[in-house]
């Protein structure tokens, strides 16, 4: 009777905030069962049982000081999902249209599912500037990788040109740009491999972007950028610095940024060989007018020692813009590939929020802040 009410008061004691083991992380079926975290809120309820991307624990060497969460594309999966057809073969729904290697969406609302853009040495999709009525162009479950066909110099496989009014929901898919640089970018680097200079809303979510010369995507217009859940591996091998996002360059109005429980991941591979920029790249270079406001919670940031990888900064605010409100929470840290975790580069016109981030691995308190534009303060 004694054990059975010891083992009762076990039960009903308190576990603690991050002594979890990294072995009881599950997928597939089922795949949010244990989660330490709110299910709900880490993306692990909204993702697919299954999907192209979902890399081997790293976090396990960490030990029990890791986030008290489910981490995007390591225990749930990230990318696409299901069988893909070829956007060339004539399966392409009515408001999108096919020829030589580019798939040219006419009309919103659109929605792009289940394609293979990878084939024929890469199928660029691009949103035609005749768009203005706001409509949604949903992009999900595809495979966008570039190839011979796709690698266009400064240009993107994934394109929405400055004119276009549209929000875009964007997810469940996989980026790879792996080709432009084992190739020596001999057809060209391309900068990112999703451009969007609309004017609207941009939603980016479950994705994985793998192995990108510069940036994973620019946003270059007004409106409100919401990425969550996403995978991002390989910033950076071009000369330039990579960015996961590299917003508003040249636009003006209210910016508002949302980056939370994304993974951002960079091993020592000598593959990773040039500087990596920045994760949550809160940036309007070129843009005085501009105002932002937004955050970058939750997410967990990987930058290894050991090898060439010399990723610069997690997490970077840049000078040139108005900073209504930026709260930088709860984010997880590995800063030994990297120059540092977070940097101020900008002027101090905040307010900045930026509380409760932790160093993997040790759980201590991360509350360093390079740069010399301006201050504020980590705790």
């Amino acid at each position: 009777m004694k054990a059975v009410a010891f083992i009762l008061v076990l039960l009903l004691l308190p576990i603690p905030a991050h002594a979890w083991t990294p072995s009881l992380m599950s997928s597939g079926a089922g795949q949010c069962s244990g989660d330490p975290g709110d299910s709900n809120a880490d993306g692990c309820n909204g993702a697919q049982s299954s999907g192209s991307d979902q890399v081997a624990n790293f976090l396990a060497s960490y030990g029990t000081h890791i986030p008290p969460w489910y981490v995007a594309g390591v225990n749930y999966p990230v990318g696409y999902a299901g069988a893909l057809s070829d956007p060339s073969g004539g399966s392409l729904p009515a408001c999108a249209s096919y020829a030589s290697n580019v798939v040219t969406i006419n009309f919103a609302p659109c929605t792009i599912d289940h394609f293979d853009f990878s084939l024929h040495n890469g199928i660029i999709l691009t949103v035609s500037t005749g768009i203005t009525n706001g409509a949604t162009i949903t992009i999900t479950n595809n495979n966008f990788t570039i190839g011979s066909s796709s690698d266009i110099p400064g240009g993107a496989v994934v394109v929405f040109s400055a004119g276009i009014t549209a929000n875009a929901i964007i997810e469940f898919n996989h980026f790879d740009g792996t080709y432009t640089y084992t190739d020596g970018c001999s057809g060209g680097c391309p900068s990112e491999l999703l451009l969007f200079s609309a004017v609207g809303n941009l939603t980016l979510e479950y994705n994985a972007f793998i192995n990108t010369n510069q940036h994973d995507f620019q946003y270059n217009n007004v409106g409100t950028l919401t990425a969550k859940y996403n995978y991002i591996s390989g910033i950076g091998h071009a000369p330039s610095h990579g960015d996961f996002v590299a917003s508003n360059y040249g636009g003006s109005g209210m910016q508002v940024a949302n980056m939370d429980y994304n993974t951002g991941y960079q091993d020592n591979s000598a593959t990773h060989s040039n500087a990596g920029g920045a994760f949550c790249y809160v940036s309007n270079v070129n843009a005085s007018s501009a105002v932002w406001t937004g955050e970058c919670n939750n997410n967990t940031f990987v930058a290894q020692s050991g090898g060439t990888n010399t990723w610069s900064y997690h997490v970077r605010v840049d000078p040139g813009s108005i900073y209504l409100s930026t709260l930088i929470e709860n984010n997880w840290f590995d800063v030994s590939g990297a120059l540092g975790g977070i940097e101020n580069g900008a002027a101090a016109n905040g307010p900045f929020t930026c509380i409760g981030n932790k160093t993997l691995g040790t759980g201590a308190a991360y509350t360093t802040v390079y740069g010399t534009g301006g201050s504020f303060t980590c705790s």
